[in-house]
């Protein structure tokens, strides 16, 4: 029952939990070293002794961790860890946390009124400035440890609001993929031919490798965002241009999804794929069940030296798998110098190229589907693209066999120029004057900014030096925020951002306690300007100019 005070149980209080949590364990598990930089808080540590404060104990036989403590220093611990840049680029909170609010962590949320993890061992409460209690865990180690409240959480908070189903389509998707998923679906139509090979493919495998392969801009994404929503699988999103492509942020979110949903206990094999794959297996065979992980822009999968040199497939993804288990994956034609997905003979493949001539009808259908669907809609964008069509007297029908024409069978040109006509992009031209396929797209809309003229070097800077961020910067995991760029540009914040919103179209914002960071919204976008601006084009002095800065700032190089 919860206590009749109201208390918050959203997603910014569950971090904030979370995040003392975190702390106290990190604190616990040997990892006091790391603290010991900080030099800001005589109160936590001994300088002279090396002797940091609070004490900790761990029972380990029970997962009973003792402290003897008191508010002051845990809030000092907090505040170290939120200063540090780790922290700063990957919570996705708010966690600062005061006085008020951590008496209120330690006492209701992990405390007996709710989560029920924390005992209080102070033989006097009222008024008392230390705090010394026990922590009952569930594990030594502390992502299982954040599992495992998730779970409790939700758990609670069902029980406590009546609920005996939950029916949010998201519950299963991991946060981070909540937005991309949802603009990938909207004014989704078909690729039943897709899901229609993929099903063969499960009925008749008793596991194995299913990848989607397609230019850029065909709908690879789109088509992963689908399956994902549809059948509420395990997933992983490479995203080169916000450095979620490595093999470690693989391995740990896919085994943390799986062990979050097969109950699946093991911390020396935490992130140990194969391990944790064969224990969801054994679970499936019992109830005659499949797994299906989907992967999507294999393509863009950042590959390590010592990868490469190893001769493991990219995101060491397992040559063999158990039965009952299967990938789809999703990726960009490999050309000859990129590494072949390497696999046992007991473990079954197939691929399905989009741009097989045998699907052509099959992408018109579903992009007449698109274009339909947008022009019965009453939003902007269908009352946009109607008045344009009734402005130059077109016919419904011609003007959808023109684009899809022009298209050159690429949903994302779609995308880009259906928003262009309805913004009124395209008011002084007609039918037959837009650009012919997504490249064509990019260029004439570089024209149409007049990104050459030389009173434009300053958008022209802010683009160049989010590509050089983006790409040179990605083993950093560092995050792009229009203050960096604006270090670079030498301009501030604010012309900054005016830049990035005129692009805003080909751009992603994450907004993130209260910073906002950018990426590119699609790679072919980042390709143009890499191919056709930088390596061939008239700024590549001026990138490599950017380019060296950054890299010594950074780098030291």
């Amino acid at each position: 029952m919860l206590s009749k005070k109201k208390y918050s149980y959203g997603p910014d209080k569950k971090e904030q939990v979370k995040n003392v949590l975190k702390v106290l364990l990190d604190f616990a598990n040997e990892k006091q070293e790391v603290f010991l930089e900080y030099q800001n808080s005589s109160s936590i540590f001994d300088i002279q002794n090396k002797q940091f404060f609070p004490k900790s104990n761990w029972q380990k036989i029970d997962k009973k961790l003792i402290f003897n403590t008191n508010l002051e220093q845990i809030l000092q611990l907090l505040k170290y860890h939120e200063n540090t840049s780790e922290i700063q680029r990957d919570a996705k909170h708010n966690l600062y946390i005061n006085e008020s609010k951590l008496r209120e962590i330690l006492g209701h949320y992990l405390g007996k009124d709710f989560l029920g993890i924390l005992e209080d061992n102070r033989a006097r409460k009222q008024g008392a400035s230390s705090w010394n209690f026990s922590l009952l865990l569930y594990s030594e180690d502390t992502d299982m440890n954040m599992e495992q409240i998730d779970k409790r959480w939700k758990e609670k908070t069902n029980k406590n609001n009546g609920q005996t189903k939950n029916n949010d389509p998201y519950t299963h998707i991991p946060p981070q993929y909540k937005a991309l998923i949802e603009s990938k679906l909207k004014r989704f139509v078909g690729r039943e031919f897709v899901f229609n090979a993929f099903e063969e493919f499960l009925e008749n495998n008793p596991k194995g490798y299913f990848t989607v392969v397609g230019e850029p801009g065909i709908g690879k994404s789109a088509i992963a965002a689908k399956y994902v929503y549809d059948k509420q699988v395990p997933c992983f999103f490479n995203i080169a241009s916000q450095g979620n492509n490595t093999t470690e942020q693989f391995k740990q979110e896919i085994c943390s999804q799986l062990r979050q949903r097969y109950d699946i206990l093991n911390p020396n094999n935490q992130n140990n794929l194969p391990a944790v794959l064969q224990g969801v297996s054994e679970k499936l065979k019992k109830q005659d069940k499949k797994l299906v992980i989907v992967v999507d822009a294999l393509d863009e999968a950042q590959v390590s030296t010592e990868e490469q040199r190893s001769g493991q497939n990219i995101l060491c993804l397992p040559q063999n798998l158990p039965n009952n288990v299967y990938f789809l994956l999703t990726r960009r034609p490999f050309n000859q110098q990129e590494r072949h997905l390497l696999i046992d003979i007991e473990t079954q493949r197939e691929e399905l190229n989009l741009n097989d001539e045998e699907y052509l009808e099959s992408h018109r259908s579903d992009m007449r589907g698109y274009l339909e669907k947008v022009l019965e809609e009453s939003d902007e964008l269908g009352n946009g693209i109607r008045s344009w069509i009734e402005k130059y007297e077109i016919n419904r029908n011609d003007f959808i066999q023109k684009l899809l024409t022009k298209s050159e069978i690429n949903f994302m040109y779609l995308r880009y120029v259906t928003k262009d006509i309805a913004s009124g992009a395209y008011d002084n031209i007609e039918l037959d004057e837009l650009p012919s396929g997504l490249e064509e797209y990019y260029r004439d809309h570089w024209r149409r900014m007049k990104m050459d003229d030389n009173d434009q070097e300053m958008q022209v800077k802010v683009l160049l030096t989010l590509v050089a961020l983006l790409t040179k910067t990605n083993s950093k995991n560092i995050r792009v925020t229009s203050i960096k760029i604006g270090e670079y540009v030498k301009k501030h914040e604010s012309k900054v951002y005016n830049v990035l919103q005129k692009w805003k179209q080909f751009l992603t914002e994450s907004k993130e306690i209260e910073k906002t960071y950018y990426g590119f919204y699609h790679k072919s976008f980042l390709d143009f300007l890499e191919q056709h601006q930088i390596k061939n084009g008239p700024h590549r002095d001026l990138y490599q100019q950017i380019e060296e800065e950054i890299c010594e700032s950074i780098y030291g190089v």
